[in-house]
């Protein structure tokens, strides 16, 4: 069966959260009040209206990454479903502890897979990803729901930073799925100057940019020093510097 792929942008101000985030739009994302920012608040509007679009009622879900987050296992079993939790690590929410690229559950298991925040964190070098997406398609029944979000321009994989999401939607295309639905939450997603971005470098050699919801005259000012001189030493086609974006992702296995 044919895969049909549909992309939608909802624009700040048709956004349910527009007023909320205009009051907080000067908090970056990774200050300890993260959840007052604007790009905090599109994850978490992304995850509302995405669990809007699903039923629990009856179901088996399974919830990827799910951290100490119990947002979802209230939700599912408050509607009457069952919620099971998997992490690489153990938590307070997790049965068992996943490898990455391997669910450990038998086939066509849940109706419903969560995945929140999670795929950007997936290596996408050596195949994890796509491994993922498949033992994905193969824990869930035929007709059962995906529902992922993940920031784009902020962290994480390279397709994820530079915003490839051809790259990140086609394993979903190719391993089981037949109707793939994203939501872009923001509707300016256009190129920020140097100083209004930070980059950190992580183990690896993993460049991965943290970007300001809204840009701010002093960031350049701001930044540490051996940041500001790393960014500087970037050749000009390194990076193509964009505002970060939420993005929904739900798709449903044939």
């Amino acid at each position: 069966m044919q895969c049909q792929i549909k992309v939608e942008t909802i624009a700040c101000r048709q956004c349910r959260s527009y007023r909320a985030c205009r009051v907080a739009e000067a908090v970056p994302w990774a200050m300890p009040w993260a959840w007052r920012s604007p790009l905090r608040r599109c994850a978490k509007r992304a995850i509302r209206d995405g669990y809007a679009t699903l039923s629990f009622r009856g179901t088996q879900t399974l919830e990827i990454g799910c951290g100490n987050w119990d947002y979802s296992k209230r939700l599912a079993t408050r509607h009457g479903g069952q919620w099971q939790g998997v992490d690489i690590y153990p938590t307070r929410l997790t049965r068992q502890v996943m490898t990455p690229g391997r669910l450990p559950y038998p086939n066509e298991t849940f109706e419903i897979v969560l995945a929140n925040q999670v795929f950007e964190h997936i290596s996408m070098d050596d195949g994890t990803y796509v491994r993922t997406i498949r033992e994905i398609a193969r824990v869930l029944k035929p007709g059962g729901h995906l529902l992922s979000n993940c920031p784009i321009h902020l962290h994480g994989a390279l397709a994820f930073c530079e915003g490839h999401l051809a790259e990140i939607l086609a394993p979903l295309a190719g391993n089981g799925f037949t109707a793939i639905e994203t939501v872009c939450y923001r509707q300016d997603h256009t190129g920020l100057a140097p100083a209004r971005a930070g980059l950190d470098y992580a183990a690896g050699g993993w460049i991965m940019a943290r970007y300001r919801y809204r840009s701010e005259p002093d960031a350049w000012a701001r930044l540490p020093q051996p940041t500001r001189d790393a960014l500087a030493r970037l050749p000009p086609t390194a990076y193509q510097l964009k505002s970060a974006y939420v993005m929904d992702i739900r798709a449903t296995r044939e």
